[in-house]
């Protein structure tokens, strides 16, 4: 079992591998905000890295299933 994340960890992130969705995690005191970015079309911001990507460019070259 793994224990709580260190301090110094402030943004973490999953990445879908079977459709265009990132969960981004951000530290807020002692609580976690969860924000979820779905499709091609937007992007994602890593405050913590001072970085936005395009979830196209994220995705390129992947193989996505429909969604139904």
């Amino acid at each position: 079992m793994m224990g709580p994340p260190s301090q110094s960890l402030q943004e973490y992130v999953l990445i879908e591998q079977d459709k265009a969705q990132v969960e981004i995690y951000k530290r807020e005191g002692v609580l976690w905000k969860i924000t979820r970015v779905k499709g091609l079309e937007t992007s994602v911001i890593l405050n913590s890295i001072g970085v936005e990507i395009d979830l196209a460019k994220i995705y390129f070259r992947v193989k996505l299933h429909e969604e139904t």
